[in-house]
């Protein structure tokens, strides 16, 4: 299936996750190479780690043999397994665009028209599998409907944006250009500059509302 190999927003996600953790029970959920987690792993007591990819899980079990990593979708892994922090690492951007992209290449992406629906479902789930004062890390990339995402997330959790990062598009991705236009009318946000497009990734903490 495949394994998830480390973006721009890997990297801010562990970097504005940092601050906001010490000790406890880390869940990086999606975990594709495992960096993530790896990466925030001396700031918890235990990590743990799940994808639905058999291939992306055998490689982080390889690579960083401290986690307890499980393979399944979403929350499957853990029944009656309760985190401080989920870190949710799961596809975020259409359909149409992972497609087309360098990121995906043989991963699946199954997170529809507008690229929301497996965070969504992330976000209604999360409240069963986080202990009291947990909370949930969560990245909204803009190639995706923001307002869906953060919509559901207002719903559930009390939010805080943490960071947001500019990103210009890979250059072998700026043929589809009619494509990206097409795909504002499903929520995707991004703006043409010089010749490029440029997207965003904000990065949020939620936590559960009493």
């Amino acid at each position: 299936m495949g394994i998830f190999k480390p973006t721009g927003t890997s990297a801010a996600l562990i970097s504005a996750i940092k601050p906001h953790i010490k000790g406890g029970k880390l869940l990086d959920l999606g975990c594709g190479s495992g960096v993530i987690g790896a990466g925030l792993s001396h700031l918890v007591d235990d990590t743990y780690a799940s994808d639905i990819s058999d291939e992306a899980v055998l490689h982080t079990i390889h690579e960083y043999p401290d986690l307890l990593v499980r393979c399944g979708n979403l929350f499957e892994p853990w029944e009656d397994t309760k985190f401080d922090y989920i870190v949710d690492d799961v596809s975020g951007v259409a359909e149409e665009i992972a497609g087309v992209s360098p990121w995906f290449d043989g991963v699946l992406c199954n997170s529809g028209v507008d690229g929301a629906n497996l965070i969504v479902e992330v976000l209604k789930k999360s409240p069963d599998y986080l202990n009291k004062e947990g909370k949930l890390f969560f990245p909204v990339v803009s190639l995706s409907n923001v307002e869906r995402i953060l919509d559901t997330a207002r719903q559930i959790f009390n939010v805080e944006l943490l960071s947001r990062t500019h990103f210009p598009l890979p250059s072998e991705m700026l043929k589809h250009r009619d494509m990206f236009r097409k795909l504002k009318s499903a929520g995707i946000q991004f703006e043409e500059r010089f010749g490029m497009i440029v997207f965003y990734t904000d990065i949020y903490m939620g936590k559960v509302k009493c």
